[in-house]
């Protein structure tokens, strides 16, 4: 008789991990702890599961997230806005005009690509780039050229992306480190213990003669015979390794080539890849195995 496949979590998002062990919650529901004689395995999983949803909810991203992608987007862009421009007079008929594009793309290539690098290392660069066009010579050079309003726009997109990150680390005060990592552990013990259980009458069934089964003996369990018709049990074990198939599955066509957010960099995740209110992306190696 089929029983329930094994799992390994370690490589799911919070986000993803959330999703399945509430998908695993609401099958058990829906064939009652008591018809799949767990109810004291059930007690424990169903505290495991909101122990973790409440410290998740914590370490989840919040609505400021979207806010900050949109912001980096537009300060990219700015920046994409200002090169351009005095790559272009790079060409320019005046050499008056090409001598001072190169004295400000010069400054530019110094930082290396500013995009290329994690969300706060990109701040750090643009704030100082920002100051530098802003003080002799190069202000009056980036004046000639026009682009003072491209740079101002720069330079303001790159303020509220900081003032907004700033926001963002100051509503997560409240995080407990490794807090979401406990919450896992347990989560896994109270789930492989409900595994555990469903299996071991499987067991039990393929051990013992039929006609034994219901035989009255105290000491031994009442087992619905495996082989009837619509028997829960075995539904259940059905649907629950077809959610295992699918979230493997998921697990395995995810991924996100973002850059680092502000304070994930060198963590590891996902992140989270995120969404608000989804996962977080502060995910580092605090994703045990379920097995």
């Amino acid at each position: 008789m089929e029983t329930i496949q094994n799992l390994r979590t370690v490589t799911f998002s919070n986000s993803l991990y959330a999703q399945f062990m509430n998908d695993v919650n609401t099958t058990i529901q829906e064939y009652t702890p008591e018809t799949l004689r767990i109810t004291k395995r059930y007690d424990i999983f169903k505290a495991a599961l909101a122990a973790y949803d409440k410290v998740y909810k914590l370490q989840r991203k919040n609505n400021l997230t979207a806010e900050l992608l949109e912001l980096d987007k537009r300060r990219d862009e700015g920046f994409r806005c200002l090169y351009a421009h005095f790559e272009a007079d790079l060409h320019s008929l005046d050499p008056e005009r090409r001598k001072q594009a190169q004295y400000v793309i010069n400054r530019l290539d110094s930082y290396d690509d500013p995009l290329r690098a994690g969300r706060r290392d990109e701040s750090a660069t643009l704030d100082d780039m920002g100051k530098a066009l802003k003080e002799a010579p190069l202000a009056d050079y980036v004046s000639n050229l026009g682009q003072t309003d491209n740079l101002n726009l720069m330079i303001e997109a790159n303020d509220d992306y900081k003032e907004l990150s700033l926001s963002r680390t100051k509503s997560k005060k409240d995080q407990v480190k490794n807090a979401t990592r406990d919450a896992r552990l347990a989560l896994d013990e109270a789930y492989r213990d409900i595994v555990a259980a469903v299996n071991s009458q499987v067991t039990y069934r393929s051990l013992v003669d039929e006609e034994s089964s219901g035989s009255g003996e105290p000491s031994l369990p009442e087992v619905q015979s495996a082989s009837e018709e619509g028997d829960p049990l075995t539904e259940f074990i059905k649907v629950i390794n077809k959610l295992i198939e699918e979230y493997k599955t998921t697990d395995a066509q995810s991924g996100s080539e973002d850059k680092p957010e502000d304070g994930e960099e060198g963590e590891g995740e996902e992140p989270e890849t995120p969404e608000e209110g989804g996962e977080e992306t502060e995910e580092p190696d605090d994703r045990p195995v379920v097995q």
